[in-house]
């Protein structure tokens, strides 16, 4: 009789994902002690965070373990990368002279760098008008590390030939949605001289504000820069004529939009302020903070009963520490994780009615549910369906809720003012 041959038993390894990547294990059946080799490969967008064990107990380095007496189930986790700088242009209007060296575009993570001042043959360089000047000469132009936004500069020159010889000062003039400004654009003003600029509101809109040189001087009809000596900027802010002056007129929020009377709400209540005097920016997305931060201000800012903030990733100080306590306090988030909020993470449509239904103390769900896409055991089911039935949303179309679709600025804003109205 043969010896018996003796074939070790095997177990199998089960690899699943979060629906950002996909995952691999190599060899996926094996006999216990056998080395196990994962593999990771994030969607575009996504990279690889971590290996989650769902059973098996098996310890995982450097993406390897050994086979344990039994099978084993890991899942494999990926987050969002983050977006690229937003890159931004500078101009230069030199009039005829060289400047070596100016760069064309900067980063908000672009290091702190002063341009260098132009020449031009015959004619002395008097100073920069543009974006972010200070001072009274304007010779040197710093753009600090942090600075947003496109920029335009333009040189200023004196003549050096024989007679009379002035310099120039320019003056920007630019009005918002709702009315004009005249002159506008880069008004030439010689050394010296007066310069009057009148100022007229469209048919139902009035002057809210207007700014010289950044500072407001309220709602004037016209404003003259007497001896005029150096660059300046006015900037003319309008408002619907029966409006809040704070509001003014956001430029991207057009009349009849469906989320025209919930931004305006929203601002006239001090839960939110546009991204700038005329944007509200409503396809804008919105993050965790400022979900939480929106409720919070919507329920009337309250404090919260405990100090102790659990989450690790919300610093003492941050515009929405409070927010996130009276959240966590009112059971309406329990954050990522149990020391992690994610405050920084795109808040989704699922997460933002939840979170609106959670404020609200879990009120009864309806029964109607006309949304393919909303399945009966999600987490934010009962919370769509008592969106539905309150008329706070009405879904992306007529049979989809869209979940996992980012929550825009303008959605959010329109299902509390939906809410509360």
């Amino acid at each position: 009789m043969g010896k018996q041959r003796y074939y070790p038993t095997t177990y199998t390894v089960t690899v699943s994902n979060d629906g950002n990547g996909t995952g691999t294990a190599t060899p996926s059946t094996a006999a216990t002690g056998t080395e196990i080799t994962l593999t990771a490969m994030p969607k575009e967008g996504y990279h690889f965070k971590e290996w989650q064990v769902i059973s098996g107990g098996v310890t995982i380095k450097n993406n390897k373990f050994l086979m344990p007496n039994d099978n084993v189930e890991v899942k494999a986790i990926f987050e969002k990368d983050a977006p690229a700088p937003t890159e931004y242009t500078i101009t230069y209007d030199l009039a005829g002279g060289t400047a070596e060296g100016n760069p064309d575009t900067y980063t908000i993570e672009t290091r702190t760098f002063t341009l260098k001042n132009p020449t031009k043959s015959g004619y002395t360089f008097t100073g920069w008008s543009g974006t972010g000047l200070d001072g009274e000469n304007n010779m040197t132009v710093t753009i600090p590390t942090g600075s947003t936004g496109n920029r335009t500069y333009t040189a200023h020159w004196r003549y050096n030939g024989s007679g009379h010889s002035y310099s120039y000062y320019t003056i920007k003039a630019t009005a918002g949605a709702g009315g004009s400004i005249s002159p506008s654009g880069n008004v030439s003003v010689r050394e010296g001289r007066d310069q009057t600029f009148t100022i007229t509101p469209d048919k139902g809109y009035a002057v809210a504000n207007v700014k010289i040189d950044g500072k407001s001087i309220g709602a004037v009809k016209s404003y003259t820069f007497e001896n005029v000596s150096r660059t300046h900027t006015i900037e003319v802010i309008f408002m619907k004529a029966n409006g809040n002056p704070q509001t003014g007129v956001f430029v991207d929020v057009a009349t009849g939009s469906y989320y025209e009377d919930a931004v305006d709400w929203a601002v006239e209540n001090g839960i939110t302020k546009g991204t700038d005097d005329t944007h509200f920016s409503p396809d804008g997305i919105c993050t965790r903070a400022q979900a939480v931060t929106f409720l919070w201000r919507t329920a009337g800012s309250p404090a919260s009963k405990t100090s102790t903030m659990p989450f690790t990733d919300v610093p003492v100080g941050s515009y929405y520490y409070d927010a996130v306590l009276w959240a966590v306090e009112n059971g309406i988030t329990k954050g990522t994780s149990d020391t992690t909020f994610s405050p920084n993470m795109t808040c989704s449509r699922a997460q933002i009615v939840t979170f609106l239904w959670r404020s609200e103390k879990s009120p009864t769900a309806g029964t109607a549910n006309p949304f393919a896409d909303v399945k009966s055991t999600a987490y934010y089911a009962d919370a769509v369906l008592w969106a539905v039935k309150e008329n706070i949303t009405k879904g992306t179309t007529s049979t989809t809720f869209s979940p996992n679709a980012d929550c825009t600025r303008a959605q959010i804003v329109t299902f509390l003012w939906r809410c509360k109205k």
